[in-house]
């Protein structure tokens, strides 16, 4: 029985008090005809049964509608208990001699009280001793005189209620082995919940962070930490893989952790051939079953039966648990564990929550990444555009500001190529476009960005690059493509050059507009100076001023006219 319904039925044992102390505080005084000094007597007796079974009566109405632990209920019980069986000897005492009744009421209601906590938990009534040792107490001393008189009506009621208790008291030592097993089975079922609504909650919260997250590294990484918490194993990681390829992408989360790197954000991967690893695992007879119900395979059975060695992290453990990863139609993945001890349904059940979780969110954050790559790319080139590179800007300026470094730019344009195009068409034209950037990005760095500004121009940023070493690889940039035979590959019958400018931040300016355009200027003097060649800011920054002196003038002189 809940606890809930022993609240019930112990407000109803609190009700029956109040009636009983309503009747001995209105009905005794009614009935009084003795001396004064018996009167005194009763009257002392009646202020100590009002005492306690105030108290009594008060424990049952505070207590019980504020206690939500069962333990701390029966203790309460027990309490209020032990002020009954102190006060109804009292109201025996001034009940009988003053109303007449015979002492089997008192005992009536001292049976009552127990039969109805008989009724709501045994185990609650073999933990309270007092309420046994009490009830038995009153029943030896009182009915004593009265056993085995069939003849009168007292001794068949004593020995009724003897019988009766008798087969109350064996009934409980009979089942006592059961109510410890109930007991105990109703800690487990409790405990069992708490630790479900803890598992839930637990994953609800992996699941936002999942959600939150629009990177794969991130998302990845979630995912093995918890995991790995979860069944006490570093042996875990994600393998993603493409339907159409043999190769896969493999998080070693192990690795991860052992890294003696400084950049502990990132989870790196390594590329592994899997051959067909993946189609011996799903041609195995119990795959669907294996997979469906979270239950491992046995490694040994891996490696040396199926010679498997790209899906297994570690061959010294026993047991291997691979979970389906849905990303999207074209790509999927597993996740593997290797443990040495098989772990609880329970947790498995957690996992996979959490590995489905994982799945959407690694297709949101592909679909995020193409939407983002599309968004960012010129889809003629496969440069970046402009938007893509005033934010890069930005983050480097700050990041130069933070480390007190520098960086340059590079602002280029193809020579003649109006011309070019008027000549050969926008069709030729497109493909030098495209390859002046593959011309470009195979000379710079890895960490360098190139982007198309518009037209035939060009930017490149060379992070943490002072002057000097941005002025050789725009010297490098201009030569690899005057060398390129354009005119053999596109069938023209001449090669293309570029004019090259270079603004250096913290020298040149400290804005992204402010560079752009005096690396623009270095392009534009460089064109000025017969093309093909490059020029930096600084060596014209007297004939820059004079050309923002002159439109400041006729600025204001528009301004005049106005």
């Amino acid at each position: 029985m809940n606890l809930k319904e022993r609240k019930r039925i112990e407000n109803i044992l609190t009700r029956f008090r109040l009636v009983a102390f309503l009747f001995v505080f209105f009905m005794v005084p009614l009935n009084i005809s003795m001396s004064r000094q018996m009167e005194a007597l009763l009257l002392n007796r009646m202020f100590v049964f009002i005492t306690y079974y105030l108290i009594s009566v008060g424990i049952g109405f505070l207590l019980f509608k504020n206690i939500k632990n069962e333990k701390m209920f029966d203790l309460a019980i027990g309490i209020s208990t032990v002020f009954d069986f102190i006060a109804i000897p009292w109201a025996a005492t001034v009940i009988l001699p003053v109303c007449d009744l015979p002492i089997e009421v008192v005992y009536i209601i001292v049976q009552m009280t127990m039969l109805i906590r008989y009724r709501t938990n045994f185990y609650s009534l073999i933990g309270n001793a007092l309420v046994l040792l009490n009830i038995w107490l009153y029943e030896l001393t009182i009915g004593a005189s009265f056993y085995w008189r069939f003849w009168s009506i007292r001794g068949l009621f004593w020995t009724i209620i003897f019988g009766f208790n008798l087969i109350i008291f064996w009934k409980l030592l009979k089942n006592y082995d059961e109510l410890l097993e109930q007991k105990e089975l109703e800690n487990i079922t409790i405990e069992d919940s708490k630790r479900s609504i803890d598992n839930l909650i637990h994953i609800n919260k992996i699941s936002a962070s999942l959600n939150e997250s629009l990177s794969q590294n991130e998302i990845i990484k979630i995912l093995l930490s918890n995991v790995s918490k979860m069944v006490n194993s570093e042996d875990c990681a994600v393998l993603l893989y493409s339907k159409k390829e043999t190769d896969g992408y493999l998080y070693n989360y192990r690795k991860f952790k052992e890294s003696s790197s400084n950049n502990r954000e990132i989870i790196k991967y390594e590329i592994i051939n899997i051959g067909d690893e993946i189609k011996k695992i799903k041609s195995m007879k119990d795959y669907k079953h294996v997979i469906g119900a979270h239950q491992p395979f046995y490694m040994a059975d891996l490696v040396n039966i199926y010679h498997m060695n790209a899906v297994v992290l570690n061959s010294e453990r026993k047991w291997l648990y691979m979970f389906k990863i849905m990303c999207s139609l074209k790509e999927g993945g597993f996740l593997l564990i290797a443990t040495d001890t098989q772990f609880r349904s329970e947790t498995g059940q957690m996992i996979s929550l959490l590995v489905g979780q994982a799945g959407t969110s690694l297709s949101t954050a592909v679909l995020y990444k193409s939407v983002y790559k599309k968004a960012n790319t010129d889809p003629l080139t496969g440069a970046k555009t402009r938007r893509f590179l005033k934010a890069f800007l930005r983050k480097e300026i700050e990041r130069s500001q933070r480390h007190n470094k520098h960086f340059c730019i590079l602002f280029f344009d193809i020579d003649n190529f109006k011309s070019f195009n008027d000549t050969y068409g926008h069709n030729i034209g497109d493909e030098v476009l495209k390859l002046i950037y593959r011309i470009t990005k195979m000379t710079i760095r890895k960490i360098d960005l190139v982007a198309r500004y518009g037209g035939e121009e060009f930017v490149v940023v060379l992070p943490e690059t002072e002057f000097k070493n941005a002025f050789i690889t725009a010297e490098r940039i201009r030569k690899n493509i005057e060398k390129c035979p354009i005119k053999d590959i596109l069938d023209v019958d001449r090669n293309v050059t570029v004019s090259i400018g270079i603004a250096e931040y913290g020298v040149d300016g400290f804005s992204e507009e402010e560079l752009i355009n005096k690396a623009d200027w270095g392009m534009y003097q460089a064109k000025s100076k017969g093309k093909n060649q490059v020029c930096s800011f600084r060596d014209y920054k007297i004939e820059y001023e004079q050309s923002q002196s002159m439109e400041d003038i006729n600025t204001e002189q528009e301004d005049s006219k106005l």
